[in-house]
């Protein structure tokens, strides 16, 4: 199993030529992905609430394949935020997860969030709740899809969020964005969110896609979220 390495404020997780790199105090640079003549950046770029640059980190740990980051609760954010990224060995590619996780002690906030990941090549999009799949171009605003697939030469890069916590989401030729926790939070509640970025290396059958959501949708969550 592979195991995230921290020096100061990065983190890298690496296992067969793949490397997935993390800024711990940046969560909105995205993951960045690089191996095997293979790099892209600005993969599951988090913005969390609230207009903060540089987030301060209250704590952070590895466990197992988890590295977890507690932020702060910053002065125009009445929400307390963690984030799990999880090394994750995905059927057929290489992949991590991100749980973010809210709570709060007030006794209403907002912990509104959006999840961007930018797109190289052609996209399709997968809806779980049909098993269909379609290109971007037939894909609308009230359509539904938990995944979405960007092509590239080597490979494709798949993102996705997980069934049960879709909310809504914007996606054109080169970006899909995800929107997480549109509705307020009170004291004595967290919620949480799963998403999870693939590295699909060579040739892309959609079915081989679609195992790989149906195994993050049935992953184990985090011993605590």
């Amino acid at each position: 199993m592979a195991v995230w390495q921290v020096n100061a404020d990065n983190a890298t997780v690496v296992e067969n030529g793949f490397c997935w790199a993390v800024e711990l105090k940046h969560p909105s640079h995205g993951i960045r992905l690089s191996g095997n003549g293979q790099e892209q950046a600005g993969i599951l770029r988090l913005q969390l609430p609230g207009a903060v640059g540089e987030e301060r980190i209250l704590d952070s740990y590895v466990r197992g394949s988890d590295l977890l980051i507690q932020y702060d609760q910053a002065d125009d954010r009445d929400v307390l935020p963690h984030i799990y990224w999880r090394h994750w060995p995905a059927p057929g590619g290489h992949g991590v997860q991100m749980i973010v996780s809210m709570q709060t002690d007030r006794l209403a906030s907002h912990p509104r969030s959006v999840v961007t990941t930018a797109l190289d090549g052609p996209v399709r999009a997968y809806s779980a709740r049909t098993d269909t799949w379609r290109g971007c171009d037939e894909w609308g605003p009230s359509d539904r899809a938990e995944t979405f697939l960007s092509e590239h030469s080597a490979g494709s890069l798949g993102v996705m969020v997980h069934e049960s916590d879709y909310g809504s989401c914007q996606v054109s030729d080169d970006r899909v964005q995800y929107e997480l926790f549109s509705d307020s939070l009170e004291k004595g509640v967290i919620r949480r969110c799963r998403l999870a970025a693939v590295w699909f290396p060579g040739d892309l059958s959609t079915a081989r896609a679609a195992d790989a959501y149906d195994a993050f949708a049935n992953a184990d969550l985090p011993l605590t979220t």
